[in-house]
């Protein structure tokens, strides 16, 4: 079987994310986000199973930054094919209310 077979699409999109580690905000960009994750680009990536907290704005809007918790899945190092960076998955509280969260932002986008 080929293809994508994930259940939400990612929208290729570059948006500006303050991410807090261990309280410590540092500045990433999504090369993708969807309704369940996101994928940051990243030189130093948390480990994986690591707990962060994101707040994404998009460029230009005028509006309130949406917070999200998120869980490190996925960390992809340099030297490869695949841009180096980390993916997350949204927990806050829920998957589903992060989806949910997740689709009145990018409306904005």
């Amino acid at each position: 079987m080929t293809g994508d077979r994930r259940k939400y699409q990612r929208q290729k999109n570059l948006i500006a994310a303050r991410i807090s580690v261990a309280g410590r905000p540092q500045r990433f960009v999504t090369t993708d986000i969807s309704p369940i994750g996101a994928f940051f680009a990243a030189t130093e990536s948390p480990q994986v199973g690591t707990v962060i907290e994101v707040a994404l704005r998009p460029a230009g809007v005028k509006v309130a930054p949406v917070r999200l918790s998120a869980a490190v899945v996925r960390v992809v190092q340099g030297g490869g094919p695949e841009q180096p960076g980390f993916g997350v998955r949204w927990s806050t509280p829920t998957v589903r209310s992060a989806a949910r969260r997740y689709t009145t932002f990018c409306a904005t986008c």
